[in-house]
């Protein structure tokens, strides 16, 4: 008995709240509209590494159908690791915007239409390092795996890579 009386007072509790509601037409909600732009912010450092021994560019087919496989390959003298890295840092912000622009723009170089919705990906900061070999040899070979003959060496000394803009990444249909 107990139990229902209590299932009977829950009841009536509810149903005064629900009354007071007001139905929303999409009418009332054009106008709202939500945050500018959201950010995610990456706590403690995030880093990916690539590491190879040998870079391998080829065709199957040679010059044409009759002629075997070529390979151009790059590797280290003594079989070095190749290694990039790299890292966002504690911190660093990615950012999503949307916008419905008013009027044509023009983004790197490339006109969007006025009427168009663009989601602007603004990239984080970001630390890229290569560690690598001070001498790569650089040859043909007929598969992959092999050189041939070595056409000479490459080297690289003070390597830097940077990103001479803000990064941002711009997505509309096109």
């Amino acid at each position: 008995m107990k139990k229902l009386l209590i299932a009977l007072v829950a009841g009536m509790l509810m149903i005064v709240p629900a009354m007071a509601m007001d139905t929303i037409s999409d009418a009332d909600l054009d106008g709202i509209s939500g945050q500018a732009g959201v950010r995610v912010v990456f706590g403690g450092t995030s880093g990916q590494t690539i590491s190879f021994t040998s870079l391998a560019w080829g065709d199957t087919d040679g010059f044409n159908a009759a002629d075997g496989a070529g390979y151009l390959r790059v590797q280290s003298a003594a079989g070095e690791s190749i290694n990039i890295t790299v890292e966002i840092p504690d911190g660093a912000k990615l950012t999503l915007d949307v916008a419905h622009l008013a009027a044509a723009e023009v983004i790197n170089g490339t006109t969007i239409a006025s009427g168009e919705d663009v989601v602007k990906v603004g990239l984080p900061d970001q630390n890229v390092t290569v560690d690598m070999p001070s001498m790569l040899v650089i040859g043909l070979g007929d598969s992959a795996a092999a050189i041939d003959g070595t056409l000479g060496t490459l080297t690289l000394e003070n390597l830097s890579i940077g990103v001479t803009q803000a990064s941002a990444l711009y997505i509309y249909a096109d």
